[in-house]
């Protein structure tokens, strides 16, 4: 089986810098290795979102559904809060989001699925991965973040006083 190598983009939710990461896959069964590491960045990042001191212990992926479990220091060491809690979670969802096998993410602590990380949001079933935008669409939202700051508006739209 051929080696190829892939380039691996890990969004940052709390920064909103990217993080770059190379990786050898294999194949689709391969999988795991290069999403530990990207969650394994995620964990280390200098403003991760997720709790200091968690550790991720396995990721799993089977017809596209990927178990993520990490150590008891997510839940223990969650200071709290809505933002918090979103920002942690649709960190781990965006990471294995950018991987097109991965459809669904199932968060586990030590093996066991939970709750909730600070009550805001059900993880008792596994939730859907968020995808990066592609390059076009990137470029497409600047285009009219621009637009709508410099006050033009599309043809035929222009209020009358």
């Amino acid at each position: 089986m051929n080696t190829l190598t892939k380039s691996l983009t890990i969004l940052s939710l709390l920064t909103g810098s990217l993080l770059s990461l190379s990786a050898t896959q294999a194949g689709p069964e391969a999988l795991p290795a290069p999403a530990q590491s990207a969650l394994t960045k995620l964990l280390t990042a200098p403003a991760s979102p997720l709790p200091m001191g968690t550790k991720l212990l396995a990721v799993r992926v089977v017809n596209g559904l990927a178990t993520v479990d990490f150590s008891r220091e997510l839940v223990d060491n969650f200071a709290g809060g809505d933002s918090a809690e979103m920002r942690a979670v649709n960190s781990i969802l965006r990471t294995m989001g950018q991987f097109p096998t991965v459809s669904w993410v199932q968060v586990q602590v030590e093996g066991q699925p939970i709750d909730s990380l600070g009550g805001l949001l059900v993880l008792t079933d596994p939730l859907p991965v968020i995808r990066p935008l592609g390059q076009s669409e990137m470029l497409l939202s600047r285009h009219m973040h621009r637009k709508a700051a410099s006050g033009h508006h599309p043809a035929g739209t222009h209020k009358k006083a």
